[in-house]
């Protein structure tokens, strides 16, 4: 019975993820669902529900009630790892990629070695613990750790090429992967493997095609500056391709995305981009409510001491 309900969970959040549904008419199909299984005390149905909530909300840009959902889901998952590992992977991700997105770093990686040591106690190969690994490793990266993002990018990739896919799961393959080559790059680059950088971004952009995601596309231009600037020592050419990228934003890079840029440039001894890009986020504008640019902006001003 519990597992009817659970597929009803499901379509919806494919229903949402594919924008077929509106936010009120799936919120209110949610509440009811997440009523029917408080009322039958169906713990599986209950979890499903509320990590379906945390997607909606995170759609529709509530960062708060996205964290909010996603931890009680997490909450509620304890006990499905033995009899339900893909589940448990997959609201363990969830919830670290959410710590990830508001810049929560220390909560994120907390969340994700539990889902790294979850897969170390399961010998199952899912496409969530693939996630897992490049969630965390995005996290190294930001470290500047490169050689832990580089043990965690060999298990990673290990493990993608054993991953058994349904059809629905093969354009999140290509997204992943699309991630996985964009990181190897950046870890290759910050490693003085230049060789290697382009030929792996021509792998992303062959995954790119899959996917038609504009924003993976951005990222691979983000990683031709980086590459242009500091294996080729070519300042002028790393400038041409900011100006592309920043005409491609209408001028205005993601915040994340210039706070990202400007930690790499910090961990790899470009002091004066570094500075460029954290006085992009400190630029962004401003909303006292918003916490999370708050704690972007920490970060920024941290790096602007670290390279002054």
């Amino acid at each position: 019975m519990e597992t009817i309900f659970v597929k009803q969970v499901y379509t919806l959040t494919a229903k949402i993820l594919g924008n077929e549904i509106t936010f009120e008419p799936a919120l209110a199909k949610l509440e009811g669902y997440l009523a029917h299984a408080k009322r039958l005390n169906m713990q599986r149905y209950e979890s499903e529900t509320l990590n379906t909530l945390g997607i909606l909300y995170g759609i529709n840009g509530n960062i708060q009630k996205q964290m909010y959902y996603f931890q009680a889901a997490y909450q509620h998952s304890d006990g499905f790892a033995d009899d339900d590992f893909d589940f448990t992977i997959k609201i363990t991700n969830n919830l670290g990629s959410a710590y990830s997105g508001a810049w929560q770093l220390r909560e994120a990686k907390s969340i994700l070695e539990r889902g790294i040591t979850l897969i170390d106690q399961h010998n199952i190969d899912v496409l969530g613990s693939v996630y897992i690994y490049s969630n965390i490793i995005g996290l190294y990266i930001n470290d500047g750790d490169f050689d832990k993002a580089q043990s965690f990018f060999d298990r990673a990739w290990q493990l993608a090429q054993k991953v058994k896919l349904k059809d629905y799961s093969r354009m999140e393959f290509f997204i992943i992967v699309t991630a996985l080559h964009h990181q190897k790059a950046q870890i290759d680059i910050a490693k003085g493997n230049c060789d290697a950088v382009m030929e792996r971004l021509a792998l992303a952009d062959e995954q790119i095609a899959k996917t038609s995601v504009d924003d993976l596309k951005q990222t691979s231009d983000l990683i031709r500056m980086y590459h242009a600037l500091i294996c080729e020592k070519d300042e002028a050419k790393a400038t041409t391709i900011e100006k592309t990228l920043l005409e491609q934003q209408n001028g205005n890079l993601a915040t994340g995305t210039a706070l990202e840029a400007s930690l790499f440039f910090q961990h790899t001894n470009q002091p004066e981009w570094a500075k460029r890009y954290a006085a992009i986020v400190l630029n962004s504008p401003n909303d006292d409510d918003d916490h999370i640019l708050t704690t972007m902006r920490k970060y920024a001003i941290d790096i602007l001491k670290s390279v002054s």
